[in-house]
């Protein structure tokens, strides 16, 4: 089986940082964020070992600039449980 990846097309990139907002595990309170911002440069990709494949980073993108390379869709029940999670804290 072959290692999933993502990558970004440099081409396409935007640097719109969208990717960033959307990602549940890029946020200030993630240790080893999925994406990275650095200021005025593309977003980019550090630890991809703490990505869950919700694939709204992908969703998002407007320049379809992101490509998922070998991944596997998480279960919708994961991604809901987390959803609800992170909805309970907001209300």
């Amino acid at each position: 089986m072959a290692d999933f990846r993502i990558t970004r097309d440099a081409e396409r990139c935007v640097a719109c940082n969208e990717c960033i907002r959307v990602c549940p595990q890029s946020g200030e309170d993630q240790a080893f964020p999925v994406i990275r911002e650095h200021p005025e440069e593309p977003p980019d990709v550090v630890h991809i070992e703490n990505c869950i494949q919700c694939l709204r980073c992908l969703d998002t993108c407007r320049a379809s600039a992101i490509i998922f390379e070998n991944y596997h869709e998480v279960r919708q029940v994961l991604v809901d449980s987390y959803l609800a999670r992170e909805a309970g804290k907001i209300i």
